[in-house]
């Protein structure tokens, strides 16, 4: 049940933060509401299955979380960045702002689900090594 709690938790603080940074065009709860949205579907693709295979191996640390989620928000965004560099998008500068932006996001998000679903107590109790 944490679990779950903390998957529904994690992204808010750090979509609330992207709302309120964004210069898009939209009004800031639509903003919201699509980076919630964007922070689900990285938890989805990306969170649920390695937090799975962490609990599987007794890698349970905050810090492994934190990179993950640093991880799994800027290298999409990186990729796309370069991609799309001298089509009419962003300067690398930019691209590399945004990404960096997008890292401490992530590392927040993933944090965040580390400190509701506190994966190291769920191991000791049932008998697995933390690390």
């Amino acid at each position: 049940m944490r679990t779950l709690v903390a998957f529904v938790l994690a992204p808010v603080l750090s979509s609330a933060v992207a709302a309120g940074l964004s210069t898009m065009d939209l009004h800031p709860l639509t903003l919201f509401i699509l980076f919630c949205a964007a922070f689900y579907v990285l938890q989805i693709l990306i969170g649920i299955p390695a937090h799975l295979l962490l609990r599987r191996r007794g890698r349970q640390n905050i810090w492994i979380y934190a990179v993950l989620g640093a991880g799994a928000s800027a290298l999409p965004l990186l990729l796309f960045g370069l991609l799309h560099r001298g089509q009419g998008g962003m300067a690398l500068g930019q691209t590399l702002h945004v990404t960096a932006l997008f890292a401490v996001l992530g590392a927040a998000v993933g944090s965040v689900f580390w400190v509701v679903a506190r994966p190291d107590k769920v191991a000791r109790r049932t008998g697995q090594r933390s690390r």
